[in-house]
């Protein structure tokens, strides 16, 4: 176990990181960051609002209570083997001197000839950060056990200004992220050993990228370790002080958790600041969260970083044994500021004052990478992997699919690295044919194929005929599902929980080649009227949601006057649980009387808040049995969450409902056997079809998944009845 010393004795480090100047002391970085804060220009948004209260963190223990099944968090040993490691590994040195001078001019990059073969970047010495870049390429092979190097993840940022280095004697040139990182990881006196993409692999040749991708989890995965960049600060910005701050803030909230949770086991948490290394005291290990607002405003700086909204460096964190994170010249372990994440977002409702929407996206994307290897993400289909990492951003759009070829998952992670891929990485591959090939892979592969169809999310409100309209474009703006998961206990059952009579299948069609999608449905009801959810008026705001909840409103016949309410009346609960699509702020569906009981308490405080009336209840008994205090930002969440570029609609028989924005009068809504969620689809005429059907032969436009009151678990399955030998009651639909 690593020694424990207060905050505020330094203790030299033994190799973890090369022996820099001598730093602040923590009262001296304080002062430092209070006058960079004082006196420097900060972008809005990272300050904070002069009437937030500092958030009320619940204990720990009982905070992670509900999250006992993550086998990540209650393993503590095995945490505690991850930062010991993360907290005592040393460089890789480079005990081949033949390059450690100026390399003689050799080509950049030799053949890969072997399936396993891959390029390892050595780093040569210096102590001066502006003398330049010396460096050569060696090819190796991944089945060398003796081979030992680092890998680095960080994120290409833009292309400009190039920096050029050497490397085999010649000129190359790279961008100024990972420029500013050779800068830092370069050691007194030996070469380092690294693999970084952009050097270690010819972005010239597709073939060879296509081929490194194959290896990509298997490179991280073996690697000593794994380096995270979050990026230099120009040091006239000031923000380079925000890196130690948020480091201490990070360790004191994953402090308080390993003292409550697995306080004999895990060490105490430290970072390092140049060649320096800091631990926490018992005393601010007792601390339950920071309580300063400079600490807040640093955890928000770090996890505004670009870094944790990137796709690639997902599979490059959660195919490491040890990772540590750097920002500028400080080192903090990887395990802690993935325990800070989860803390954070399992409790946001608490800190919203404190971290806002923009900041949460980086809490969330790194708690997710923190969460991946949980043995719990092993049976993942493939097509949720791509739906869960939908918010996180790509250069190359064919790396929405291969860029998560090497994480833990039904089709992916071990089955990638035995070469048994779920798609080939090919990057002269059309998106179109790319897109169509998922499309077909998924419908042939996976157990609940229609859950496809959630993804569809046509980019306007016309339906673009090129592609099938039943294949997802991957790379049309992010909308949060309607069937948001793939486990049993959060998602619909609208086609019925037993397996179909007949499974959907795609197939070309012989006149022109166009792959269709059929399955049986029944279709429930016909769109009346249609409107879409202003993009101005963002769901959650002071506004939120105002227009389009009159309009709902007016539909329904519900008045939003300050009369008393029945939250009894079917009318009034219709209108609570298609605002969310039955969901709370997480995602959970609203299926138990206690969910209903908190989902019905929080609309009241919204609709009290947001539209300015006072609504009162005859039932307040009921709202009584709320396990939490009515919350109108949890219910603001939980509707942001559906209605962001959605539309309002309802039926022919006055149900209400929320499709997606192309939805319009005359679409009908079916259930499909097996589909989880209601579907919106447009009848169209067939001049393809050698019989010269009309639309009573069931050819449909996909226009998207859809939320509908009353339809979602199954009820529309009365009256055609479960499903029978002869499929009785259901129409074969084909999908274009």
């Amino acid at each position: 176990m690593v020694s424990s010393r207060g905050l505020g004795h330094p203790v030299v480090a033994t190799g973890n990181i090369t022996t820099g100047p001598s730093v602040p002391t923590n009262s001296t970085a304080q002062r430092i960051l209070a006058a960079a804060q004082a006196s420097l220009p900060r972008p809005p948004n990272l300050r904070l609002p002069s009437q937030a209260r500092m958030p009320e963190f619940p204990d720990p223990g009982k905070l992670l209570g509900s999250l006992k099944e993550r086998k990540l968090l209650t393993d503590g040993i095995a945490l505690a083997e991850r930062v010991e490691r993360e907290t005592t590994l040393q460089p890789v040195y480079t005990f081949d001197h033949s390059g450690s001078s100026r390399p003689t001019a050799t080509p950049i990059y030799s053949a890969l000839l072997g399936k396993t073969s891959f390029r390892i970047l050595h780093l040569l010495p210096s102590t001066d950060l502006s003398s330049p870049v010396l460096c050569r390429l060696t090819v190796e092979d991944l089945t060398n056990r003796h081979l030992q190097y680092e890998a680095v993840s960080y994120t290409w940022g833009t292309p400009h200004p190039r920096h050029m280095i050497t490397c085999n004697g010649n000129p190359q040139g790279i961008g100024p992220s990972l420029y500013s990182l050779l800068l830092r990881l370069r050691l007194a006196t030996e070469p380092r050993a690294l693999w970084a993409d952009a050097i270690c692999i010819d972005q010239s040749n597709d073939i060879e990228k296509g081929h490194q991708v194959r290896l990509m989890q298997r490179i991280y995965l073996t690697a000593a370790r794994v380096v995270i960049w979050l990026g230099e600060e120009p040091p006239e910005t000031g923000y380079s002080a925000m890196a130690p701050a948020a480091c201490k803030a990070v360790c004191r909230l994953a402090g308080a958790w390993s003292c409550a949770l697995h306080k004999e086991i895990m060490p105490r948490p430290a970072y390092r600041i140049g060649g320096r290394q800091y631990r926490l005291s018992a005393r601010e290990m007792r601390d339950v969260a920071p309580d300063e607002r400079q600490e807040w405003a640093a955890i928000r700086a770090l996890f505004r970083k670009e870094y944790w909204e990137r796709l690639w460096v997902v599979q490059e964190v959660t195919s490491s044994t040890a990772a540590v994170v750097r920002w500028c010249d400080v080192e903090i372990p990887w395990t802690w500021v993935g325990i800070a994440a989860c803390l954070i977002r399992h409790s946001h409702e608490k800190s919203t004052r404190m971290i806002d929407e923009a900041d949460l996206r980086g809490v969330h994307n790194a708690c997710l990478m923190f969460w991946l290897p949980d043995e719990e993400w092993a049976e993942t289909p493939f097509l949720h992997l791509m739906r869960v990492l939908l918010r996180f951003k790509v250069t190359n759009q064919h790396d929405r699919a291969y860029a998560i070829l090497g994480l833990p998952g039904l089709h992916t992670g071990d089955a990638s690295s035995m070469g048994e891929l779920f798609v080939q990485p090919d990057y002269g591959l059309s998106l179109h044919d790319l897109y169509v090939a998922l499309a077909q892979r998924i419908v042939d592969t996976h157990e609940n194929p229609l859950d496809l169809l959630s993804a569809v999310k046509h980019d306007d409100r016309a339906i673009d005929p090129s592609l099938p309209s039943w294949v997802p474009r991957w790379n049309v703006t992010v909308v949060r599902s309607i069937n948001g998961s793939h486990r049993p206990g959060m998602r619909f059952h609208a086609g019925g929980t037993s397996p179909p009579h007949i499974r959907p299948s795609c197939h070309r069609r012989a006149t022109d080649g166009r792959l269709l999608l059929t399955a049986l449905g029944h279709i429930i009801g016909t769109v009346a009227k249609a409107a879409a959810l202003s993009a101005t008026e963002g769901p959650g705001l002071a506004s939120g949601w105002g227009p389009a909840a009159q309009l709902l409103c007016q539909w329904q016949c519900i008045g939003l006057g300050p009369n008393e309410v029945d939250m009894d009346d079917p009318t009034v609960r219709a209108l609570c649980m298609t605002m969310t699509a039955g969901q709370d702020w997480y995602g959970r569906l609203i299926d138990t009387d206690e969910a209903e009981r908190q989902h019905f308490a929080d609309f009241g405080a919204f609709a009290s808040e947001r539209w300015k009336r006072e609504w009162t209840w005859r039932r307040v008994s009921n709202l009584n049995k709320a396990e939490h205090e009515p919350c109108a930002e949890r219910f603001a969440l939980a509707v942001r969450n559906v209605c962001q570029q959605r539309s309002i609609f309802r039926s022919g028989d006055g149900t209400l409902g929320i499709g997606p924005m192309a939805v319009r009068s005359g679409d009908v809504i079916c259930v499909l056997q097996g589909g989880s969620v209601p579907y919106v689809l447009r009848p169209v005429l067939d001049n393809n079809n050698n019989s010269g059907s009309d639309t009573k032969e069931g050819y449909y436009w996909l226009v998207g998944e859809c939320y509908l009151e009353g339809y979602m678990f199954g009820e529309a399955l009365g009256g055609v009845g479960i499903y029978t030998s002869d499929a009785a009651g259901w129409d074969l639909m084909t999908l274009l």
